[in-house]
């Protein structure tokens, strides 16, 4: 049944809604009161007030990428909510099934030896593994990369890069370094692989080991295993494994934002 248009975009009950938002709802969020306005999900489509169908080609920034209002998930979703709504900081009996279950599907190495901390927001998880980080070793530097997306937190903004996240909400946690994502296609040092022989990789090894970025003070680097809003962005091969031991020879710990 989609894309099935039935009236002007946006349609009059639209324009209403759109026409009320900026008078009772902040529009900070990028987006801001265009249309479509969201009415109706079901699967790979929305419908707005008046009727008219879209295909959502972003699955819902992917949070719906099995489809908006699966059956599953709705039923899931509705025993839950008859068993049990919130339980604060409490223990409760499924999420630690949750966690004992990502615990037994994690890569070898992690299965089975791995602890979960659930937050609601990636934003929210980037600033808890901040802390963690810090706290843990005692130091404070961060290294993320240019191009990278973490979150817009005065925290996992100051990791993220791109004007839009930082002009007019600074000063942002200081403590950040940056360095070149690997983008073969246009590589900021000029090379190509494999000839490069990983370049990129070890100007990171570099910074986590050079007096000039405080590298004994290097609490974590934190990296997407392939960027996002960067530009979808896929490191060459062998470069993730150079990182994790650069991490490692030097005392920073590693996080992967996935």
């Amino acid at each position: 049944d989609a894309p099935k248009i039935v009236t002007k975009i946006p349609g009059p009950k639209s324009q209403r809604i759109i026409g009320d938002v900026p008078k009772y709802e902040s529009l900070a969020r990028p987006g801001g009161a265009a249309p479509p306005v969201f009415n109706e999900g079901m699967g790979a489509t929305i419908k707005d007030p008046d009727g008219n169908i879209f295909i959502d080609i972003a699955a819902g920034v992917a949070v719906n990428s099995v489809g908006r209002r699966h059956p599953r998930v709705v039923k899931a979703i509705e025993e839950q909510l008859t068993r049990l709504m919130h339980a604060a900081e409490g223990v409760n009996t499924r999420r630690a099934e949750l966690a004992k279950k990502i615990s037994g599907i994690m890569p070898e190495g992690l299965r089975g030896n791995c602890v979960s901390y659930f937050t609601q927001s990636g934003s929210g998880a980037v600033e808890t593994a901040i802390k963690f980080a810090r706290h843990v070793t005692g130091r404070s530097q961060i290294v993320a990369f240019h191009g990278a997306y973490h979150g817009v937190w005065c925290g996992s903004g100051a990791l993220t890069t791109g004007d839009r996240y930082h002009c007019g909400y600074g000063p942002l946690i200081p403590g950040v370094i940056h360095v070149p994502y690997p983008y073969c296609y246009r590589c900021c040092f000029g090379l190509e692989y494999p000839s490069c022989d990983l370049q990129c990789a070890k100007y990171v090894d570099y910074v986590l080991n050079t007096p000039y970025t405080a590298a004994d003070d290097v609490a974590a680097l934190i990296i997407e295993p392939q960027q996002g809003e960067g530009g979808y962005v896929v490191p060459p091969p062998g470069y993730m494994e150079i990182l994790k031991k650069a991490c490692e020879k030097h005392g920073a710990l590693f996080i992967a934002d996935e």
